[in-house]
């Protein structure tokens, strides 16, 4: 903590000490919600009467371990989805709060501190939701994405998976090969864990709206830019002009695209340089 950092704290304690026993709830959350509250101060508002305060308190990331365990026994769910959705709380307590609700599984799911183990039961859940969840959470092992890139019966699965950048490229492949759902290859097109080879595989495919992204990503293979500056749609080639990674020859040839938003494109491209003007 920076020296004003830690004396903003010092000379606030009283004051927040004071206004977490106000009478308006509003305060008191917003107590609970600030980041210099002491944890004594948490502690005691995880006491509060009001529902919505004893949240604030199990969402916040400095509330002590035994106040999170405690709030994770509450009676209202809010406050137990909280708990479950808190970095801080520990992996023993997320563990239980797997087997609660469906809304609370949700936010365990969700959590990147949730332990491995628990998120391949949720991973199984019978809550689809909850294993959609379990398929974005970039926390997860990869052994369960894989699993989960194969299913056959969720497309919507496929689609978390597809934007998990923790999705291993075999997995992201196998989606590229075998889905048919323009969403889930367009979510592969923009993942950071693309791979060239995935790249050069979604560039054929049907949607024009992936080939496009295909085109624009900076991770794209010059071979399969030269392939894609030759598509039948204009937006796709138009992509490929403003591509750094675009040859100069390619430029040149995309200069004299017969649709005008692709010459546009060219002209408008910063990385135009005095190669292209001299061979135009």
């Amino acid at each position: 903590m920076s020296k004003r950092n830690k004396t903003q704290s010092i000379l606030s304690t009283p004051i927040l000490s004071t206004l977490s026993k106000d009478s308006d709830e509003t305060i008191r959350i917003c107590v609970a919600n600030n980041p210099h509250t002491p944890k004594i101060t948490l502690k005691k508002l995880a006491n509060d009467k009001a529902e919505r305060v004893r949240s604030a308190v199990a969402s916040s990331p400095n509330s002590p371990e035994i106040t999170l365990k405690k709030l994770a026994k509450d009676k209202n769910i809010l406050v137990r989805s909280q708990v479950a959705g808190n970095p801080s709380t520990p992996p023993c307590v997320l563990s239980k709060l797997a087997t609660d609700v469906d809304s609370v599984r949700m936010w365990v799911a969700r959590n990147v501190s949730t332990p491995t183990a628990t998120l391949e039961q949720l991973a199984m859940d019978p809550d689809r939701d909850v294993r959609c969840v379990v398929a974005r959470n970039p926390s997860t092992p990869q052994a369960v994405l894989r699993r989960l890139a194969t299913s056959t019966d969720e497309r919507y699965m496929h689609w978390h998976v597809a934007g998990n950048p923790s999705t291993p490229p075999d997995a992201l492949k196998h989606l590229a090969i075998n889905s048919s759902s323009e969403d889930v290859c367009w979510c592969i097109t923009v993942n950071s864990s693309i791979t060239a080879s995935v790249l050069k595989q979604l560039a054929t495919n049907s949607s024009s709206k992936v080939r496009g992204r295909v085109a624009r990503n900076p991770r794209t293979p010059v071979k399969t830019l030269l392939y894609l500056a030759k598509d039948k749609d204009w937006t796709v080639r138009s992509e490929v002009a403003k591509n750094r990674r675009t040859p100069p020859e390619t430029l040149v040839q995309l200069a004299k695209d017969e649709d005008w938003n692709v010459r546009m494109c060219v002209a408008a491209s910063v990385h135009v340089n005095i190669l292209v003007e001299t061979k135009l």
